[in-house]
């Protein structure tokens, strides 16, 4: 009861904090809107937002795996807090900021489906945003490894495997692991039924094809 009633106090909070940041940025108030987005995710995470905001990816990963101190409530509200940042930032035609909050909200919500094995609709339609949104860039390895598990949880098989030759292309020093990682995420499609590969948009075939031609392309044939 003491911790339902936590988090429900925990929701109204977060609840009015978001209706204060929309209220600012739909008045234009951009920086004000900023201002209580950093002061929000000290007061929700206890983490300083300045160094929150230059973590790296793989930093946050780790600062997730180790943490004790906050539950994955906490941290769903800080991608709330996150897509806001975004979208601001959008608005300001500040690229390299929309990319940083949408790619700690990728690892934070690949984390959470992870960790808490969580099939959460509001959780997934926030990760299909930050994806479709980083798709296109150069992406350290573990963040292409994230966006091709959440193509083949969601049986978008076709564009699981764009993202696996993309991430090929941006990493093509690290042949080995490549191949490794091509090996097997072939040897997963196969495994399956024809009718669940045609959902997917990758016909059988096409899976025999993708893997030689992988293959070709990191010269492991």
């Amino acid at each position: 009861m003491i911790r339902r009633d936590y988090i429900l106090k925990l929701i109204d909070q977060l609840v009015m904090a978001l209706k204060k940041i929309r209220g600012l940025k739909d008045r234009e108030f951009y920086e004000e809107a900023l201002e209580l987005i950093a002061e929000k995710k000290e007061a929700f995470l206890k983490i300083d937002a300045t160094y929150l905001d230059q973590l790296s990816v793989e930093d946050l990963q780790v600062l997730l795996d180790n943490d004790i101190d906050r539950g994955k409530e906490l941290w769903t509200f800080g991608v709330d807090l996150l897509f806001e940042e975004a979208s601001i930032y959008d608005l300001l035609d500040n690229e390299p900021q929309v990319f940083r909050a949408y790619h700690q909200a990728l690892t934070i919500l690949t984390h959470l489906i992870k960790k808490y094995r969580e099939v959460n609709i509001n959780l997934f339609d926030k990760l299909a945003v930050a994806v479709a949104y980083l798709r296109d860039f150069r992406l350290p390895w573990q963040s292409y490894e994230k966006i091709i598990d959440y193509y083949k949880a969601t049986q978008q098989f076709a564009h699981a495997e764009d993202m696996l030759f993309q991430m090929a292309t941006t990493h093509i020093d690290q042949a080995t692991a490549l191949l490794q990682l091509g090996q097997m995420f072939y040897a997963e499609l196969l495994a399956m039924d024809d009718q669940v590969l045609n959902t997917g948009k990758l016909p059988r075939s096409e899976v025999e094809s993708g893997l030689k031609a992988f293959k070709q392309k990191i010269g492991g044939f």
